[in-house]
């Protein structure tokens, strides 16, 4: 069983991939995305530097108390 839903990118994710990380655009080197190793999905890996990212998500529970302060602070 794999740990990670592969289908859920986040927008970090995608900005990452598209911007720094696809067609070798760092130093020439090839990073793959949402790779199974073992019993995880990382989401990025480049196998000549033995290298994997994992880009957290921001948790909805800090979302919402920032919304909520500023809602204090305006209102």
């Amino acid at each position: 069983m794999l740990i990670k839903n592969q289908s859920a990118v986040t927008k970090a994710e995608a900005y990452l991939w598209k911007y720094a990380l696809s067609k070798k655009q760092i130093l020439g080197y090839t990073f793959r995305r949402q790779r199974p190793i073992e019993n995880y999905i990382v989401d990025f890996d480049c196998l000549p530097l033995k290298l994997i990212i994992e880009v957290a998500a921001i948790h909805i529970k800090f979302l919402r108390m920032k919304k909520k302060r500023s809602s204090v602070k305006t209102g």
